[in-house]
């Protein structure tokens, strides 16, 4: 659809604009191929993760929340979309020497409680970085 873009675009977008900007202020037009939503992205507050549970990565993040916006007219919502989410939170680092950033730990409120996820390890350009095993 003509001005929107597929899910996972919209994160590396707000990527982008992070190693730039630092700042997760953005909404982004998705469309899935079937719902019309639009991914808002706030700031929230820095935080200095430390190791605990399964979370591995240690060191300053920018961590951004995410709510998801559905427009009228096409089907959305956590019955239409399986449980998908409509609000979460990424914290991102700087792990690496260029200018990128990644997402180190998430989480999203879904229809059955909060789903996490933490990145495990990170490999390519000469990086090979592990933070669970």
């Amino acid at each position: 659809m003509r001005g929107t873009v597929d899910q996972l675009t919209a994160f590396f977008v707000l990527e982008r604009q992070l190693a730039q900007r630092g700042s997760c202020a953005l909404v982004v037009p998705v469309f899935d191929g079937l719902s019309r939503y639009n991914l808002r992205f706030t700031d929230a507050q820095a935080e200095t993760l430390s190791p605990k549970g399964r979370q591995r990565f240690a060191g300053p993040t920018i961590a951004c929340n995410i709510s998801r916006e559905d427009v009228p007219g096409f089907p959305g919502g956590q019955d239409a979309n399986g449980g998908t989410y409509t609000r979460g939170k990424i914290w991102y680092a700087r792990l690496t020497g260029g200018n990128q950033m990644v997402p180190v730990r998430m989480e999203f409120d879904i229809e059955f409680g909060t789903v996490e996820g933490y990145l495990a390890e990170l490999r390519g350009r000469g990086d090979d970085l592990r933070f669970m095993g």
